[in-house]
């Protein structure tokens, strides 16, 4: 209750002060003194780029934070105006700094600006040209493959040789005839795969970083389904790959139709922000000084 009986004095004294110590402000002002002013429409704009704790703390903290507050934004743009009396005879490198500095974030604001309240048309039937004229851009499904394997695993302790050659032993019987779910059962050191006739429960793409590469690069050797890659050595032993199902194709209009259309709207935005910055190029009437021009670049 103290607390609360203290924050709303100070809250009135506040007020009281800026009521009758600083000069009369006109009805759309928050804050004034005798040499700087906060309007409501700046004030508005300072709490919409302020962090939603902020206001929240604004709100609860009662007069001594919000007066706090309007200090520190009274400062800011005190030590902001300093910047006014700078010149181009006597602070020539601050002063153009600073000039570019603000060059580059007006560039910055109204090139924004103009994309912002530019309007869109609807790219729905370009976006059917573009899927119809463009499938392989713009809904191609990448090549992705299934694959069973025989491993023959090779610890610290084996011959690698050795494997390599029971592997080309065991891919002869295989492609006699022999059953591949028997061999696994029998030979396979990977106890995943295995326990799934030999199956690696994933859709593997040539670029799949999620296998070792000379897994994936065997089992892109291969051409039709059904058939076995020569011996592949890695890291975990000897493997006999069998490719069992190629997945590739296209993707729907329906399923890649937003995905088209935002990328027709950024190709258009980037047209008309380039024929928006081509409006402000050197005219007729531009005069170039070579002289200058060339003192200068001599210094560097």
């Amino acid at each position: 209750m103290g607390k609360n009986m203290k924050e709303a004095s100070m809250f009135w004294i506040c007020t009281l002060f800026l009521l009758y110590i600083t000069p009369p402000a006109v009805a759309s002002t928050v804050v004034q003194d005798e040499k700087t002013a906060i309007s409501e429409s700046e004030f508005r704009v300072l709490l919409k780029n302020s962090h939603p704790s902020v206001i929240e703390e604004l709100k609860r903290g009662g007069g001594e934070t919000l007066w706090e507050f309007l200090n520190e934004l009274i400062k800011n743009k005190r030590i902001a105006s300093e910047a006014e009396t700078l010149s181009a005879d006597k602070d020539e490198v601050d002063y153009w700094n600073l000039a570019l500095s603000l060059q580059t974030k007006r560039l910055d604001f109204m090139e924004k600006k103009y994309l912002r309240e530019l309007e869109l048309p609807d790219f729905s039937k370009l976006a059917r040209e573009r899927y119809d004229g463009h499938k392989d851009e713009v809904a191609k499904i990448p090549e992705a493959r299934r694959s069973s394997h025989i491993l023959l695993a090779c610890n610290e302790a084996c011959d690698p040789m050795q494997k390599i050659e029971e592997g080309r032993k065991l891919r002869e019987r295989l492609v006699s005839g022999e059953r591949f779910e028997t061999l696994v059962e029998l030979y396979s050191g990977d106890p995943g795969s295995r326990k799934n006739k030999g199956k690696i429960d994933a859709w593997i793409e040539r670029l799949d970083g999620r296998f070792v590469r000379e897994y994936v690069k065997g089992l892109y050797s291969i051409e039709k389904v059904g058939d076995y890659s020569k011996v592949v050595v890695s890291k975990y032993g000897t493997h006999i790959i069998r490719l069992d199902e190629i997945r590739s194709g296209y993707l729907s209009f329906k399923e890649v139709k937003a995905m088209i259309i935002k990328k027709l709207e950024k190709e258009y935005r980037d047209a008309k922000l380039a024929q928006y910055r081509d409006s402000f190029s050197l005219g007729e009437s531009t005069k170039i000084y070579p002289d200058a021009l060339k003192r200068i670049l001599n210094e560097y």
